[in-house]
């Protein structure tokens, strides 16, 4: 297991410290308060889109002001910590629910975007006031809680599909009617006629699209919804008919909704969107696979990378169906050249090493410096998307990992230290060891010794001495 310690030059003068209040933005729990425990009376919750949900349980008559102070306790070095992001930053609770969180119940809400905290990552404290009087407060941390299960890598400049329209003629009209109508009106065309059928009362149905180079905004996931819903639910993701939802539009069918199977019987087909982070990645591309044979249909969209849409069942749904032994079979696809990554190492290295830089480590240059690398990733990534490679982001993790120097058997290590200054080293024993720490002539060295990579609980200490046995 990997060992970090941390050694202090005695100071050889004696300091005085003398505590100002700066500013009235602080805030201490009163001595007789305790932290409400998470999952009792308070705790919180990753919204899946850049945010953090509060939820309270409170007892007592209805405040008139209950309000939830925010704030983080690190800041990337060189910037300001501690309380200096909470002026303005007291976010009222709202009653609500009753809201069950595993197993326990909560009454009251509120909700705030981790973008009001510049995008901070690490430890956050939110108190609770009811009327002024302290109530509860929290610590968690969202470093290590990522925002997003799956983040993904793009390329600066990636177009992404953020709008579809749907449009359709009636038979008697030509088919080129609706294509040239989404052209002439700045839509990128794509597939083909959803319903190209052989009755006589069968529309031309096509489609169009806009693109984003923010993938934040782009559309996730479809569906080919059986039935007539504005919105559905299929796998914890809301999908919104193309054309009743905010990301997208229609120009007519009146209801905003086009039947991608009008007129050909069967069954009622609709074009369902998400933006929600969880359905995928954000569109790229998309494509319809059409033949006269099903499994071709499919064939030409899997065999080239795309996924098939289905319906709020997990069934594909052909567009064009019920309409005769002559038609061809149309599956809607959609793919995206977005690749995962993974940021799990980063964070948990970026929230240790920011411990060490706040408890004597800010004179290490090269820890700061791989703490600055690091926070530049991690919030570019604070959206779910980076334009940061995973190779990138190992890199990154690997400099927080080496900031810190490594110890060897009989070396002799030479810190340069002001009268105070700390300097940490890790040591990975082979197995279990006893080792002695000797110090120069007119150094006397304090000792911490804390367990593991990403633990910040001290195992032992001793304070004086020429010489210090450690056993590990």
């Amino acid at each position: 297991m990997q060992k970090t310690i941390r050694f202090s030059r005695k100071a050889i003068s004696i300091f005085l410290s003398v505590m100002m209040l700066l500013t009235a933005w602080v805030f201490v729990a009163p001595e007789k308060a305790e932290a409400v425990e998470m999952g009792e009376n308070i705790t919180y919750l990753p919204d899946g889109n850049g945010g953090i949900y509060i939820f309270v349980n409170y007892s007592g008559s209805t405040p008139t002001t209950f309000q939830a102070p925010t704030w983080t306790t690190y800041a990337p070095p060189g910037a300001a910590d501690g309380q200096d992001d909470l002026p303005g930053h007291w976010y009222n609770l709202t009653a609500g629910g009753p809201f069950t969180i595993n197993g326990q119940t909560y009454n009251y809400y509120t909700w705030f975007p981790i973008s009001n905290h510049n995008y901070e990552t690490g430890q956050y404290n939110t108190h609770i006031y009811a009327d002024g009087a302290f109530y509860a407060y929290l610590v968690y941390d969202i470093s290590t809680d990522k925002l997003y299960n799956t983040e993904y890598h793009y390329d600066s400049g990636t177009n992404f599909v953020y709008q579809m329209v749907l449009y359709s003629k009636n038979s008697g009209s030509s088919n080129n009617a609706a294509i040239s109508w989404l052209t002439s009106n700045g839509w990128t065309h794509w597939g083909h006629n959803f319903n190209a059928g052989d009755k006589s009362s069968s529309y031309y149905v096509h489609s169009g699209y806009k693109t984003t180079t923010d993938p934040k905004i782009a559309i996730k996931g479809l569906l080919v919804a059986d039935g007539h819903p504005s919105y559905v639910v299929y796998n914890n993701i809301v999908y919104y008919g193309v054309g009743s939802g905010l990301i997208t539009q229609t120009p007519n069918e009146g209801d905003g909704q086009v039947d991608l199977n009008r007129g050909n019987g069967g069954a009622d087909l609709y074009l369902m969107a998400a933006i929600d982070h969880n359905a995928g990645p954000a569109i790229t591309a998309l494509d319809m696979g059409q033949a006269g044979k099903s499994s071709d249909a499919l064939a030409a969209l899997t065999n080239n990378g795309y996924t098939v849409a289905t319906d709020q069942s997990g069934n594909y749904q052909d567009t064009n169906e019920d309409v005769g032994t002559g038609s061809d079979y149309n599956y809607v696809g959609y793919k995206s050249s977005c690749t995962a990554v993974n940021s799990d190492t980063l964070r948990a290295f970026y929230n240790h090493r920011m411990w060490i830089y706040n408890n004597g480590g800010s004179s290490n240059s090269a820890l700061t410096t791989a703490l600055n690398n690091a926070r530049t990733i991690l919030n570019d990534l604070s959206d779910g998307y980076t334009t940061y490679t995973q190779t990138q982001i190992d890199n990154a993790a690997n400099a927080l990992y080496t900031a810190i120097p490594t110890l060897s058997v009989d070396s002799d290590v030479t810190a340069n230290l002001p009268a105070g200054g700390d300097v940490w080293y890790q040591y990975t024993p082979s197995s279990n060891v006893d080792l002695i720490f000797l110090t120069h002539a007119n150094f006397d060295a304090d000792y911490e010794r804390y367990d593991g990579i990403i633990s910040t609980t001290k195992a032992d200490g001793q304070v004086d001495g020429d010489s210090t046995i450690i056993s590990l």
